[in-house]
């Protein structure tokens, strides 16, 4: 299974499903030939995907351009239009022209947009206890240290 071929060729937001069935499928010895990107890849998205993450950009920048949502995302613009559509006709956003350039729109998050955000944090919390529930107190600890010990890294290698 090539699952570095896959990601290339897709929106990185994307879930695909067929991956995670064939992660599913894969043995233990399997499991060491796909790279550990992969996976904190496909936790991302579907931890994200729970969460409104169009929302959560918005509410930290309000006035954000569509390209810039879409670049902080990983999207691509027809699928930022799309989701700003849907969140437009919720009454979540409002969508404007850029008075400087008129050729981009700025969005922002209305206030019924915030509270729904508020609401999706206290579910993110519960989420969250429901999925750790399954993991020891030690397993945890060692979860947290190695994802902190990779982060340490990579801004590292950013460097």
């Amino acid at each position: 299974m090539d699952l570095n071929s896959n990601n290339k060729n897709r929106g990185k937001s994307e879930i695909n499903q067929q991956e995670i069935l064939d992660i599913y499928s894969l043995d233990n010895n399997e499991l060491d030939n796909v790279p550990i990107g992969f996976f904190f890849g496909l936790v991302a998205r579907q931890y994200l995907d729970f969460f409104d993450k169009y929302l959560s950009v918005l509410c930290q920048e309000q006035n954000i351009s569509q390209e810039r949502i879409a670049s902080l995302l990983r999207v691509n613009g027809a699928t930022v239009t799309r989701e700003l559509e849907n969140l437009e006709k919720r009454n979540l956003i409002m969508r404007k022209m850029d008075e400087n350039d008129r050729r981009r729109k700025l969005v922002s998050l209305y206030d019924k947009g915030f509270e729904m955000l508020e609401s999706f944090r206290d579910v993110d919390w519960e989420t969250e206890s429901k999925l750790l529930k399954y993991f020891s107190i030690e397993e945890l600890h060692i979860l947290k240290f190695l994802l902190k010990k990779i982060i340490i890294r990579i801004e590292d290698i950013q460097k």
